[in-house]
């Protein structure tokens, strides 16, 4: 018989200065987990919560929540400096990951080689379908699009897509009257 997954949550956050120590940590299924997370979010209004329940209760993948996290830590960080040490650290996790495989040089030299060349729009196709997320668009006068690919969306009512995105973010609650949001199936 297997064991029940089972996931460390701190008592105290980490962003309230609460460590993984014995006395700070409970054990939690994942949908426990979830929900508290969900509560906590419903009583102190922390982004974090919000991530983390969205995060755990299968809301958004693991890259969005990392992104939310980025966009929304981002703010608390300014004026923060990193020791050497941990620059070091960082750097060298970093190694070996994609993206970070060229030098800077071998990238601007890659880029120079690629430019002007026609791009295969299958390629194309394929790199915009793997990007893009389905979502629900509301116009101005009440109609509904279900639709997958914001962007082309957006250039074919010539809206703003970065307009688009905050109020799909809920950043801005609309955009010239329409509204719009993920769809998670």
């Amino acid at each position: 018989m297997t064991k029940p997954i089972k996931h460390k949550h701190r008592v105290k956050p980490g962003y309230e200065g609460g460590e993984y120590v014995k006395d700070n940590v409970i054990e939690l299924t994942p949908i426990q987990h979830a929900m508290w997370h969900y509560a906590e979010w419903q009583r102190k209004g922390r982004w974090q919560d919000k991530t983390a329940w969205r995060g755990l209760a299968g809301l958004i993948t693991s890259d969005e929540a990392t992104l939310e996290a980025i966009r929304n830590g981002g703010r608390q960080s300014k004026g923060f400096k990193h020791s050497e040490e941990s620059k070091k650290r960082m750097s060298e996790s970093k190694k070996g990951r994609p993206g970070h495989k060229h030098s800077e040089e071998t990238k601007k030299k890659i880029s120079k080689a690629n430019r002007g060349k026609p791009k295969n729009p299958d390629s194309v196709k394929k790199h915009n379908d793997a990007i893009s997320h389905n979502w629900i668009v509301i116009a101005p006068c009440g109609t509904v699009y279900e639709i997958r690919n914001l962007r082309a969306f957006c250039r074919e009512y010539n809206l703003n897509q970065g307009a688009m995105n905050q109020v799909g973010l809920g950043k801005k609650k609309a955009y010239k009257g329409w509204t719009c949001r993920k769809k998670y199936d």
